[in-house]
């Protein structure tokens, strides 16, 4: 448990929004793998995938700005 007189670190908020970006984009990746294999329609699935695909890179990139900057200072 932190103590609460420690500052917070910004970092961690970065970290729950990757991680749960990255649990749908697994999601929406098997959904899409599925459909395609079925022979569904798995155009929005993609799409929908991509999106979060992009998301999480972005999260990814800002969180290596953030760790060089905490590490900086």
């Amino acid at each position: 448990m932190r103590n609460a007189a420690s500052p917070h670190d910004p970092r961690e908020v970065l970290d729950v929004f990757i991680g749960a970006v990255g649990f749908f984009a697994f999601a929406f990746f098997v959904i899409t793998v599925v459909c395609e294999l079925t022979g569904r329609d798995a155009l929005g699935w993609a799409l929908t995938l991509l999106a979060f695909v992009l998301l999480l890179a972005a999260l990814i990139a800002a969180r290596r700005r953030m760790t060089r900057r905490f590490h900086r200072t």
